[in-house]
């Protein structure tokens, strides 16, 4: 049986990577700069992590084999590229704050 990867489970993968997040940003010691813009920021890509790979998912075995393979590859490589651009916004966001807190040191 295939565990199904509904919506609420994304925002809820979200959140728990949001939590992460916030809590690398406390060990850190940079708390006191994340602001609103950056949650937001965070949380939508974390949210689009899941999101992307959900799709993969769902396109690459979940769908019905008589359709069309290359819709099949064009869905799955849009899920792959959502994956990719939030791997490199969390990248950055995480990298942005460990410059700042050794500029601090």
């Amino acid at each position: 049986m295939i565990i199904g990867i509904n919506t609420f489970t994304v925002l809820l993968l979200g959140g728990v990577l949001l939590l992460v997040y916030l809590m690398a940003s406390i060990y850190q010691k940079r708390f006191h700069e994340v602001n609103l813009e950056e949650i937001g920021a965070v949380f939508f890509a974390t949210t689009s992590l899941c999101g992307g790979t959900k799709l993969m998912y769902t396109t690459l075995l979940l769908l019905d084999p008589g359709t069309i393979e290359s819709d099949k590859i064009y869905t799955a490589y849009g899920g792959f590229c959502v994956v990719w651009v939030s791997v490199r916004k969390l990248k950055e966001k995480i990298n942005s704050g460990q410059k700042k807190s050794k500029r601090e040191i």
